[in-house]
């Protein structure tokens, strides 16, 4: 069964302190701000960190380095704040710490939580009865998931990390992530073996740029989540299957 995996992760080093001042640098990290999951039914699960640090997250996305302060923290707002109440929470740091202590799962809880999707997908009547963690990181189940993600080695290194890496994954999660993006590439640079076919017509291409095009990742537009690269992948097994 095929999920599909959009996180956002802002990446570097962070300063170190000692009561307030900065002292060293830390080693380059990997933080995970939010993850989305959509299975190929169209289920959709969201779930947001509460241990990145977000003040050097809300300073470090101001420099633009890894899509706008707007883009991805603005996603945030308009997801938990209603805009009923827009008017006594504004957008600003303040709010997106209230934000995320009030909405921000840790470490365990975001495990349990995609553990208990992916099987309730795959087999919902036996995940009634699956409650433990030990229980679902230990769960066969079979074919396993597929995971999918337009640029998968950041989507993957920030999933897998929550798990403390490849080697703590459960025993039916596969050890890597496909990549749209490179499905794209692979299809691009055709090769005529005999009579064998291109995947992509004129017209396939220029369905699919347009659809990349109009959503850009963390930009103007749609962001680029996981219903996005669902989508997407619809669109280029309809193609394959021509």
């Amino acid at each position: 069964m095929n999920f599909y995996l959009q996180a956002i992760n802002v990446c570097g080093r962070q300063p170190k302190r000692f009561m307030g001042l900065q002292y060293n640098w830390t080693k380059p990290l990997v933080d995970l701000i939010s993850l989305h999951m959509v299975d190929e039914n169209g289920k959709e699960l969201f779930l947001l960190s509460r241990d990145f640090n977000i003040d050097w997250a809300w300073k470090r996305l101001d420099r633009g380095l890894y899509g706008s302060r707007g883009d991805v923290f603005m996603m945030l707002y308009r997801r938990y704040v209603p805009e009923v109440y827009r008017k006594s929470l504004p957008f600003n740091l303040a709010t997106m710490r209230w934000i995320r202590s009030r909405y921000g799962l840790g470490v365990d809880s975001i495990v349990e939580e995609v553990m208990n999707f992916t099987v309730k997908a795959m087999i919902p009547e036996y995940a009634k009865n699956v409650t433990y963690l030990e229980d679902l990181m230990n769960l066969k189940l079979k074919g396993g998931p597929v995971f999918w993600a337009y640029n998968s080695d950041s989507d993957w290194i920030g999933f897998s990390q929550l798990f403390g890496g490849i080697r703590g994954l459960p025993v039916s999660y596969p050890r890597y992530c496909l990549s749209l993006k490179q499905e794209l590439m692979r299809a691009s640079e055709v090769c005529y073996r005999g009579e064998d076919k291109p995947w992509f017509k004129d017209k396939d291409v220029y369905e699919i740029s347009r659809f990349i095009k109009g959503m850009v990742p963390l930009g103007g537009g749609r962001i680029r989540d996981a219903m996005w690269v669902m989508e997407l992948h619809d669109i280029v097994k309809r193609v394959q299957q021509v």
